[in-house]
């Protein structure tokens, strides 16, 4: 559904790819119910947000946001689109269960109340292709396992405990022919990716306190091997761990006018080991073989604040904000990021609406692993410009038209083959 929206274009039609604007699936934020996950797809493209299935339950969403540019000073370290989702509540009154069997796989739903003060919902998910492999004669074979969880307790009235988990196992057989038919050889596909946080939210008088601790992890091993020659042309064992703390209050300081800030942290702990075989492209170009083992342990500290403001009785809506970016192991460690947003009401049902902001994001952890010089790069900076109008036909029918103009700076190219930037990747398998 996100890959119908006005603004995204997608890489193939076996990928689940959020193309936003031009940008590379990598400048993409998601966020369930206030805590970040690197990827919400099975088999993924480690530093990237897409990967060929999805392992997001759509019987839990609730709602979805998907911001495509201009996004307020709350969301950082991203350079094209955020996609907010916010997952139901199980029921408060009765358990229910769901036993399902469709092409995507067998699982279940389960949903109940937790005493009379909170609720849970549940769901797992496996494969099962590998069991019927001979009679629709696949040479690889995808098997996963998928988990969903959310779980809410009201502490008070003004207090609530969210926990959110996630996780997506994911396996390929390549082993279902001989070599002779089988151009992958003894190649192999093993990823892990885990999700797990907790959000307090306490009610104000006008307003509220928000704080989110996080933990993501994904494990992946992938190899490449020529099923001809038995050699392997491509291999990365990667672990990437990454604990988040953060802290946001929404407070009304008059009727017109809205405070959003807040502060957070990241500890990242990534262990990559990468090997391409040196080659020629099939453009012509040679490149050298890369063959890197390194560890990162460091920290990012951000910290933010916007402005929302309604004036002329409602009819003008402006939003403006700064957020400050830290990212202690690059050599340029500190950004500033401004950003201004207007709506105007024509009519009640017509708006002008326009936008202008900075946005950076830090290189992906595989793109610093790849070669100790790589904590030279800066931060990746676009300028985002933005104008248009929207309309209602009706409550449920919008049209929307939008000018955007996107200005990138500091894109990591590859110094061997200089026409590849890494904008264009993430939409592929491997790294």
């Amino acid at each position: 559904m996100l890959q119908t929206a006005p603004g995204i274009a997608i890489g193939n039609d076996q990928r689940n790819d959020i193309i936003v604007r031009g940008g590379s699936p990598a400048e993409n934020l998601i966020i369930i119910d206030g805590i970040e996950i690197p990827n919400i797809n099975h088999f993924g493209t480690d530093g990237s947000s897409s990967g060929a299935i999805g392992f997001i339950n759509s019987k839990f969403i609730f709602e979805t946001n998907m911001l495509t540019g201009g996004f307020p000073s709350i969301y950082g370290d991203k350079l094209s689109g955020v996609i907010d989702i916010s997952f139901r509540e199980g029921s408060r009154k009765a358990f229910y269960g769901d036993i399902n069997l469709s092409i995507a796989g067998f699982g279940g739903i389960f949903e109940g109340p937790i005493s009379d003060k909170g609720s849970f919902l549940f769901s797992v998910r496996r494969s099962y292709l590998e069991l019927v492999r001979d009679a629709i004669r696949l040479t690889s074979v995808p098997n996963y396992w998928d988990f969903n969880l959310k779980a809410v307790y009201d502490i008070s009235p003004n207090d609530k405990i969210t926990l959110i988990g996630l996780s997506g196992i994911d396996k390929i057989d390549f082993s279902g022919e001989s070599a002779e038919n089988n151009p992958y050889g003894n190649s192999e596909d093993d990823q892990k990716t885990y999700a797990v946080g907790i959000n307090y939210k306490k009610l104000l008088r006008k307003g509220f306190i928000e704080t989110v601790l996080s933990d993501s992890y994904t494990d992946n091993f992938i190899k490449q091997v020529d099923g001809q020659t038995a050699d392997v042309i491509f291999e990365n064992t990667s672990g990437n761990n990454e604990v988040t703390l953060k802290t946001t209050i929404n407070y009304q300081l008059s009727g017109n006018i809205t405070l959003n800030t807040g502060i957070g942290g990241k500890l990242a702990d990534i262990n990559n080991k990468l090997f391409l075989r040196g080659d020629t492209s099939a453009a012509g170009y040679p490149y050298d073989t890369i063959n890197a083992d390194s560890k990162i342990n460091s920290y990012k500290l951000f910290g933010h604040a916007n402005l929302t403001y309604k004036l002329f009785n409602d009819k003008l809506i402006m939003n403006t904000g700064v957020r400050v970016d830290y990212f202690d192991y690059i050599r340029l460690k500190t950004y500033f990021s401004p950003r201004i947003g207007a709506s105007y009401k024509i009519t009640p049902v017509t708006s002008l609406n326009a936008a202008w902001g900075i946005f950076y994001q830090s290189p992906e952890y595989i793109w610093l692993s790849a070669s100790p010089e790589n904590f030279k790069l800066n931060d990746i900076r676009c300028e985002h410009y933005i104008t248009g109008i929207e309309h209602f036909f009706a409550a449920d029918i919008k049209a929307n038209v939008e000018v955007y103009y996107k200005k990138y700076r500091d894109y990591p190219v590859w110094k061997d083959i200089q026409t590849y930037i890494l904008i264009d990747g993430g939409t592929d398998f491997g790294s």
